[in-house]
């Protein structure tokens, strides 16, 4: 009596384990859809929430109020750019965006609050590129992190502000030769996003973890503040949690 044997010529993903795997293959490939179809749809509904807060701010209706609280270690992150002491014990953690105005605004507010308290104010810059809104912004995320990477993050965030009404892929590289930097090195790492990562976390943690869904936000020590940013509201800020530091 002749016994059937397995059919040994059966291409891979004829077999059952190839089967297996082209299952397996489908199933990784549904939730990596899923999971990005998820994050466009997120960033697009707290664009919304983000623009209406805008009008908020702009029209003087959001002065800068605590929210939310969170762990500071998780949010005063060591590998982006810092300005200030490395133990001061006051800590703004700024996400902001390079082509929003209202970041631009804040820049010059957070510049005097450095100079009035030069040993207790640290700020760190983390990116939360509106990527829907702003069609340079994560770019200019990317030129930013290329900056830091040759320790000239500030001064090229000043050229990128000063210049954010007109921001292209080659300006980016104009403001790097501006800015002293070697140019082979930032156009290198510039046009193959070496930070691309670096700059997705930033804007996944932001939007998910922290939930934020406008820029500038601000965590000082941990409290998340929205609102409008001045010097007087932020002072205050700062001088209540110092005090509570010294008692």
């Amino acid at each position: 009596m002749a016994v059937n044997k397995p059919d040994s010529n059966k291409k891979w993903h004829q077999q059952w384990w190839g089967i297996i795997v082209l299952i397996g293959i489908v199933i990784i490939f549904i939730s990596g859809a899923a999971f990005v179809f998820f994050l466009v749809k997120e960033i697009q509904a707290q664009t919304q929430v983000y623009l209406a807060q805008y009008q908020q701010v702009q029209a003087g209706d959001i002065d800068l109020a605590p929210t939310a609280s969170f762990p500071r270690e998780l949010i005063e992150t060591s590998d982006d750019p810092s300005l200030g002491p490395v133990n001061a014990p006051v800590v703004i953690v700024e996400f902001a965006d390079f082509q929003c105005p209202y970041c631009k605004q804040a820049q010059p507010v957070l510049k005097r609050i450095v100079e009035a308290y030069p040993l207790q104010v640290k700020i760190i810059y983390r990116d939360l590129p509106n990527t829907l809104g702003h069609p340079q912004a994560f770019n200019a995320a990317l030129a930013g992190e290329c900056a830091d990477e040759q320790g000239q993050f500030w001064a090229y965030h000043d050229l990128i502000y000063t210049n954010q009404d007109n921001l292209t892929e080659d300006l980016f590289k104009t403001l790097a030769w501006q800015s002293g930097l070697n140019q082979e090195q930032f156009d290198q790492c510039f046009d193959q996003k070496k930070y691309q990562n670096e700059v997705m976390n930033d804007l996944v943690e932001g939007s998910t973890k922290y939930f934020v869904n406008a820029t500038p936000t601000l965590f000082i020590n941990g409290q998340k503040f929205i609102g409008s940013i001045s010097f007087e509201n932020l002072k205050n800020q700062i001088d209540k949690i110092l005090q509570n530091t010294n008692d």
